[in-house]
C-alpha cells in the first residue's frame, strides 16, 4: 500500500489549514510563523516530496476507523530487505570481507538517492537508469570548470557529510563493560584494521569464531547450563578482559545469546 499522491496529500494538508483559519478558537495560533509553516509544507507536498517511492513500501493499509478514515500501518524505516535484496544481487554467490560489503553498500545507497531526488524532489529524469553518472558528471565538471551543466539536478556528491555515520560500518554506543575504545591493536592489518577504524575501537566485537573462543564458551555455560540475562553480561566482560586481538575478541551480550540459540 503506497501512500496518496503527491495533489491528494496535499489537498488535505490544505484541508486542516482551512479548517484552523475558520475556527475562532484557534484564531490567537495562526501567527505569521505558522501560516508560512504550511504554506511550505503544502508547497512540499505539491512537489512529491512527501510521496511515497514505489519500490520501498512504508506504509501498509489496515482499514478504517470510526470516522471513514483510511488507517496505515508504518512500516520501520525503509524496508530493510530491499536493501538486503539489492545486496545479496551486488554481491552474488561469493563471501566479501566488511570492507567490500561497506563501500558496495554506501555505492548502493548513493544511487538510490540520485533516484529518490527525481522520484521525490523533482529532479531531472534522463531517461536512464544510471542516473549516478550524471551525478559524477556534473560533480568533476563544477571542480574543474566551476559549471553546472543540470541545474535541475541535486548533486547527492556535493553533500557535505557529517560525523554522524548512517551507512555502513561506524561507530556506536558501545558500552566500556564490553569494549574498549581508541587506536586499534599494531598488529591489525586489512578487514581487522578497517573495522576497529571505523568503530573507532581498539579490537572490534566479532561472533564466536576461534578454537579457544568456543573452548572459553562451553567452559562457562558448563557451570550456567541455564544463563539468564546477567549471565551473557558477564561472560562479555569475561571476554573483554581477555581479549588479544588474535585468538579472542570483545563479545556484546547479544551475540552470545544469539549463538546459544544454535550452540
Amino acid at each position: 500500500m503506497t501512500t496518496p499522491s503527491a495533489d491528494e496529500h496535499a489537498a488535505r494538508i490544505q484541508t486542516i489549514f482551512d479548517y484552523v483559519k475558520s475556527e475562532v478558537a484557534l484564531e490567537q495560533y495562526l501567527t505569521n510563523d505558522y501560516n508560512e509553516y504550511f504554506r511550505k509544507f503544502i508547497e512540499k507536498c505539491k512537489m512529491g516530496h512527501f510521496e511515497e517511492l514505489h519500490d520501498v513500501t512504508m506504509f501498509r493499509y489496515k482499514g478504517k476507523d470510526a470516522d471513514g478514515l483510511n488507517l496505515y500501518y508504518r512500516l520501520r524505516g525503509a524496508r530493510a530487505e530491499n536493501v538486503h535484496q539489492k545486496m545479496h544481487i551486488s554481491v552474488g554467490p561469493w563471501g566479501i570481507g566488511p570492507r567490500s560489503g561497506h563501500y558496495i553498500l554506501l555505492d548502493l545507497c548513493f544511487r538510490y538517492n540520485v533516484n529518490a531526488g527525481i522520484a521525490r524532489c523533482g529532479d531531472h529524469d534522463f531517461g536512464h537508469p544510471w542516473l549516478y553518472f550524471i551525478d559524477r558528471i556534473q560533480d568533476r565538471v563544477q571542480k574543474i570548470w566551476n559549471l553546472l551543466i543540470y541545474p535541475n539536478h541535486t548533486n547527492i556528491l556535493a553533500f557535505k557529510p557529517t560525523e554522524f555515520v548512517a551507512v555502513g560500518i561506524g561507530p556506536l554506543s558501545y558500552d566500556s563493560k564490553y569494549v574498549d575504545t581508541g587506536e586499534p591493536m599494531p598488529h591489525f592489518k586489512g578487514d581487522l584494521k578497517f573495522l576497529a577504524e571505523r568503530m573507532k575501537l581498539k579490537c572490534p566485537p566479532l561472533p564466536l569464531s576461534t578454537k579457544q573462543e568456543h573452548l572459553i564458551y562451553n567452559d562457562y555455560l558448563k557451570s550456567h547450563p541455564q544463563p539468564a540475562t546477567k549471565n551473557w553480561d558477564e561472560l562479555a566482560q569475561i571476554f573483554k578482559n581477555i581479549t588479544n586481538g588474535k585468538t579472542v575478541f570483545p563479545k556484546l551480550p547479544s551475540m552470545l545469546k544469539r549463538y546459544y540459540d544454535q550452540w
